[in-house]
């Protein structure tokens, strides 16, 4: 048997001791001996397919599963903005132990509450990992069902209003996070969408912002020359490739500029080379770290960042405060000793004087400490070397 091979361990791993003594031709106590040598020699190989493994299913996870004691508080909280009547949905959802139960018409809570314009319940839920684009049986979302609310004329301007607002709630809290739904979502609300409607079927089998056309036009390109801002701030939020050039080396930028000159949208398009200009500066400092963390050399290190890999994508901002471990990602790099994310963190003009949960910042952190590895490290922050490595 060969030291790294999953298909032996787990062979051997899964049989009785009487099987394993004749499979081996050891005694019990020799079996036993082979079984914790093949435990010790086959981690690294378990531990690395766990790994990989992982980075596979990370996204398809439930985001949330909430223990009985965790779901009695939520649901204290959501009692008080529900009357009696409701009593029904939450022994359902205690009785399944799941904040995220579906009825038998496939309709959650917050899509119950959305239909009756409960806005505090409804603002109360949203702060939990709800699928805001699920479906029910019927084919509708949340932001269906708003619609088909608010267009019903028997319904008075009051509850409307109240209508719109529990849309608000949703609609902000979607639009603060990454979602290609929420991107397919703006563009088919878009008064230019039969603009954009060949690469909206396009995303909608392949889940790529960056789809093109014949002619090597990406959405960001189609959006920039019809002055769609609120398009383009989707788009550029959700990292659609700002820099990309069609064949005829126009970019979306490039686009902005040659119909400034002479459309009467001025204002849309200075407002959209200014979004697409700032979003090129600031990925600038943030895509290197995230081309290091895709890099397949260093995926185990999703492992130790997962919360500061989310939280670049979501604010392009790499001094970003993990609102769990209050620290920044140099914080974190310093922490673990790694010294090739602390180097591009340096390179990449990281900031040194944000304080931590401990109220200390890097500078006053490295101080400290007394390895050659962070005193190198200190003289390196005194002088301000960006250019400097460890």
């Amino acid at each position: 048997m060969e030291k790294q091979s999953i298909d032996d361990i787990t062979r051997l791993l899964s049989m009785d001791l009487g099987a394993l003594t004749e499979e081996l031709w050891h005694t019990p106590e020799e079996a036993k001996a082979i079984v914790n040598w093949v435990v010790e020699a086959g981690s690294p190989a378990v531990e690395a397919l766990i790994d990989e493994v992982s980075h596979d299913v990370e996204d398809a996870l439930v985001p949330s599963v909430y223990t009985a004691s965790e779901l009695q508080i939520i649901i204290s909280g959501l009692r008080k903005s529900l009357d009696s009547e409701k009593s029904e949905w939450i022994n359902d959802i205690l009785m399944n132990n799941d904040l995220f139960y579906l009825d038998k018409d496939e309709n959650n809570i917050l899509m119950i509450l959305i239909s009756e314009w409960n806005i505090n319940a409804v603002e109360y839920l949203a702060a939990y990992p709800f699928d805001f684009f699920h479906k029910n049986k019927d084919g509708y979302n949340l932001f269906d069902l708003v619609e088909i609310l608010a267009s019903d004329n028997q319904l008075n301007e009051s509850y409307k209003n109240n209508v719109r607002q529990c849309y608000k709630i949703i609609y902000d809290k979607v639009e603060s996070a990454l979602s290609i739904e929420f991107v397919l979502m703006t563009l088919k609300k878009s008064s230019n969408f039969h603009q954009y409607e060949e690469l909206y079927e396009k995303m909608l089998i392949s889940s790529n912002i960056n789809e093109i056309n014949w002619f090597g036009t990406n959405l960001l390109q189609k959006a920039s020359l019809y002055w769609d801002v609120n398009v383009v701030k989707v788009l550029v939020k959700n990292w659609i490739d700002i820099k990309h050039a069609n064949w005829k080396w126009e970019t979306a930028i490039s686009i902005a500029k040659s119909m400034l000159q002479w459309s009467k949208f001025i204002t849309d398009y200075e407002e959209i080379i200014k979004i697409v200009t700032d979003a090129d500066n600031i990925s600038f400092k943030v895509k290197p770290i995230l081309d290091f963390f895709e890099d397949n050399k260093n995926r185990n290190r999703w492992t130790y960042y997962p919360h500061f890999i989310f939280l670049l994508k979501k604010t392009w901002n790499i001094d970003e405060i993990d609102p769990v471990s209050w620290n920044t990602l140099l914080h974190a790099a310093i922490s673990d000793w790694d010294v090739a994310l602390i180097n591009l963190l340096w390179k990449q003009w990281a900031k040194t004087d944000i304080p931590n949960k401990g109220w200390s910042t890097v500078s006053e952190i490295i101080a400290t400490k007394t390895h050659p590895f962070y005193q190198k490290f200190n003289e390196m922050l005194k002088d301000n070397n960006r250019n400097a490595i460890i």
